[in-house]
């Protein structure tokens, strides 16, 4: 025994021997508080990023109807006949 808590053996095969049920749901909450704490970085790092790109780069096409009625300045090729 272990601090009340019997200890957790793993054997490839064999799963876990002798584990109680309280150290297994607080090992469970203890994980699952550390993946909300890496989605919440994620998340927060996402935010800045999207924020950084939005006032950093300029959108491709400002009008789409503007952009395609446009004429370039560049002539066409004529047609062989």
């Amino acid at each position: 025994m272990n601090g009340g808590h019997e200890v957790s053996w793993r054997f490839p095969g064999l799963g876990r021997r002798g584990v109680s049920p309280a150290l297994t749901e607080l090992q469970r909450i203890a994980e699952l508080e550390r993946k909300i704490g890496q989605l919440t970085m994620e998340n927060d790092f996402l935010k800045k990023a999207l924020e950084h790109f939005r006032d950093h780069h300029l959108p491709a096409v400002v009008s789409g109807e503007a952009a395609c009625l446009r004429k370039s300045g560049k002539p066409r090729p004529k047609a062989k006949p």
